[in-house]
C-alpha cells in the first residue's frame, strides 16, 4: 500500500492511502505528529511505502521517536536522479522549476504515445527502427532533424518513400488512426504505456504542483548570491533561469541581504523598523519560489524552499 505524507504546521500533517497508479484509496487522515504516525503504523507491521517530497522533512522526526520505516518514496529524490541522468544536475528541483517539470512530463507522455500509436497500426519494424534512430541521433545532436531543403517546404522523393515505407502516400490515416487511439486513453492507460520513467516524472509534477500551491514561509531564510539588472525604479533578479528573472522594486533588493539565516519574522519585523517596508507573506514566499531566498541549510543546487521548519 502506497501512503502519501504531507507534513503541515508545527509537526502535524495528512496522511492518505493511494493505489499503486496514484489514486486516492482512503480518506485523507490529519494527525497532530506526523512522524509519530509514521512511527506507530511501522511500530504495529502496517505494510506501507511511504512517498513524501523529502525524507529529510520527515524521517528526523521518525528516527526521534525511535521509529524506523521498511520502505520509501522521496520524490525531490528522485527528480534529481532524473535530473542527473539528464546531465541537468544541480538544476532547480522544486517550486522554482515546477513549470519546467510539467514540460518534462507531457514531452515524456508525446514521445511515449507516439511510438506506442504506430505500433497499435502494424508499422513495419524497419520504418519503427529509423524512427527509433532519428530520435536518439535528434536527441544526442539536440538538432530538430530538418535539413535545408525540408527548411525550404522540399523534400527528397526517395527519402521521402524511405522514411514513411508502405505508408507513403497515407500519412493523413495514420495521424488520424493516432489521434483516435490517443483520445480513447485514460489516465492510468498513459501511465501503464509510459512504464516507470512515466510514472517517476507524473509523481514529481504533482509534487512541484503541490508546492507551488503552498503558502507557508520556511522558518529561516538566507538571500543566495544573484545576477541583478537595474533598471529604472525596479530590478530583475536572475535565479533559476536566465530567460525567467523576477522583476522587483529597487528597494526590495535593497533589504534581502538582511535575510541571513535569522528568523524570518524577527528579520521581516527588522526591515519594517529599519527601512519602512513590510513585506507581506506572500512576497516571502514568492522570493523562495524563484529561488531568490533559501531555506537555511539547503545545499547549493537543491531544491527552492526545502530545508528545516523547526
Amino acid at each position: 500500500m502506497l501512503v502519501a505524507v504531507v507534513p503541515t504546521q508545527g509537526g502535524a500533517g495528512r496522511l492518505r492511502e493511494l493505489t499503486d497508479a496514484g489514486e486516492p484509496a482512503g480518506p485523507v487522515v490529519e494527525v497532530g505528529d506526523v512522524a509519530a504516525a509514521v512511527a506507530e503504523r511501522e511500530e504495529r507491521g502496517l505494510s506501507a511505502r511511504w512517498l513524501w517530497a523529502g525524507t529529510d522533512q520527515i524521517y528526523p522526526g521518525v528516527l526521534a521517536t525511535g521509529g524506523r520505516v521498511a520502505r520509501c518514496y522521496d520524490l525531490g529524490l528522485a527528480e534529481a536522479i532524473l535530473l542527473g541522468y539528464e546531465e541537468r544536475w544541480g538544476q532547480p528541483r522544486s517550486l522554482a522549476a515546477g513549470w519546467g517539470r510539467l514540460h518534462d512530463l507531457l514531452a515524456a507522455i508525446e514521445r511515449k504515445l507516439s511510438i506506442w500509436c504506430v505500433l497499435q497500426q502494424g508499422v513495419e519494424a524497419s520504418l519503427l527502427e529509423r524512427l527509433c534512430a532519428s530520435r536518439k541521433t535528434a536527441a544526442a545532436s539536440g538538432a530538430s532533424g530538418l535539413d535545408v531543403a525540408e527548411l525550404d517546404g522540399e523534400s527528397d522523393p526517395g527519402a521521402y518513400r524511405t522514411v514513411w515505407g508502405a505508408w507513403a502516400g497515407r500519412e493523413r490515416e495514420i495521424y488520424r488512426r493516432s489521434a483516435e487511439l490517443a483520445d480513447g486513453l485514460s489516465w492510468d492507460d498513459v501511465l501503464k504505456i509510459g512504464g516507470v520513467e512515466l510514472d517517476v516524472l507524473a509523481r514529481v509534477t504533482q509534487t512541484a504542483h503541490g508546492k507551488l500551491l503552498s503558502d507557508e514561509v520556511p522558518v529561516r531564510l538566507r538571500a543566495r548570491e544573484l545576477r541583478v539588472v537595474m533598471g529604472a525604479g525596479r530590478a530583475q533578479l536572475v535565479s533559476y533561469s536566465e530567460i525567467d528573472p523576477l522583476s522587483v522594486p529597487r528597494a526590495l533588493v535593497d533589504v534581502l541581504h538582511h535575510f541571513d539565516g535569522r528568523p524570518t519574522a524577527e528579520v521581516v519585523q527588522e526591515i519594517a523598523t529599519e527601512h519602512e517596508l513590510r513585506l507581506q507573506p506572500g512576497l516571502v514566499r514568492k522570493l523562495v519560489d524563484f529561488d531568490i531566498l533559501r531555506a537555511e541549510g539547503a545545499p547549493e543546487g537543491g531544491a527552492p524552499g526545502d530545508g528545516s521548519s523547526e
